[in-house]
């Protein structure tokens, strides 16, 4: 039995399609759709219905599902506990985490990487998207990025995130029914990182730069200034009113998300935990 054919199965049924299975797994297509068809040979049943353009759970596929993803986390603990035993395992994990995640994200990864190995020397930092895509000090980072071989990272991707202008209600540039770039332009922008500018393009504003989140939250509700900034970040703030969307025709803007690798080659299966819990708890 093929453990890359199980692990084809798994993800195709989370991604919704071989393609975007073959994609995470840096596969080819067919690679991945033969891995399945080898698999339903093996075990003499039809994991997919493929009668419509995308693959569907028969009900021995879905009877099946739970299974093969124990088995898929059972071989990725092996994997990992051989690797440490030749003395070729990652050792130390070092993880760049974007300011604008959850925390329970995170919490989520830890326990994770921790059921793989309890002893992993696990350091995480957290620091502005921008930062952490320039820097080689990482072994993964999750962030939100423009497009995958950009510096020194691939990247897998996971979701798009929305991005929002907002600004406190009281502000003079929340009473316009219509806001122009050039009237936008003539207040203060609060920015977290370079991303602010990279979204609004070309755009040039009188920028004070902070360094979490937090700060750039409480800075915009207090009216010093306006902020784009990710919206599941301000969900709170938005439905109780302390923060209102712009009126302007680019307030609200889309930004890839997801997981960084540099060596396509390295801690392949923390890689693929570690994907695999963004799939699931990053909203979409």
């Amino acid at each position: 039995m093929n453990i890359n054919a199980i692990k084809a199965f798994v993800i195709t049924t989370e991604l919704g399609s071989i393609s975007a299975a073959a994609k995470a797994m840096n596969k080819g297509r067919v690679q991945v759709s033969q891995w399945i068809a080898n698999l339903e040979l093996d075990w003499g049943i039809e994991l997919f219905d493929r009668a419509g353009h995308k693959p569907v759970l028969t009900e021995q596929g879905q009877a099946l599902l739970d299974k093969a993803s124990s088995i898929l986390q059972l071989s990725e603990k092996l994997a990992s506990h051989v690797e440490k035993i030749n003395g070729s395992g990652a050792g130390c994990i070092r993880l760049g985490i974007t300011t604008f995640i959850d925390p329970k994200i995170v919490s989520h990864l830890i326990h994770q990487l921790r059921d793989i190995d309890a002893e992993m020397d696990l350091q995480i930092e957290f620091s502005p998207c921008d930062d952490l895509i320039a820097s080689s000090d990482y072994d993964f980072i999750i962030s939100h990025y423009p497009y995958s071989g950009i510096g020194h990272w691939e990247f897998m991707n996971v979701t798009q995130r929305q991005f929002v202008s907002v600004c406190a209600p009281q502000h003079s540039i929340a009473q316009l029914d219509e806001v122009s770039t050039e009237q936008l332009s003539q207040h203060l922008a609060i920015a977290i990182t370079q991303q602010n500018e990279s979204l609004w393009g070309s755009y040039k504003f009188d920028t004070m730069s902070v360094n979490n989140v937090a700060t750039a939250r409480q800075l915009a509700k207090d009216g010093i200034g306006w902020i784009c900034i990710d919206q599941d970040s301000i969900k709170h703030e938005l439905n109780n009113n302390e923060l209102v969307i712009i009126n302007h025709r680019e307030a609200i803007q889309r930004s890839k998300f997801g997981l960084g690798y540099r060596d396509s080659h390295c801690a392949n299966g923390i890689r693929e935990v570690l994907y695999n819990v963004l799939r699931q708890h990053v909203s979409h």
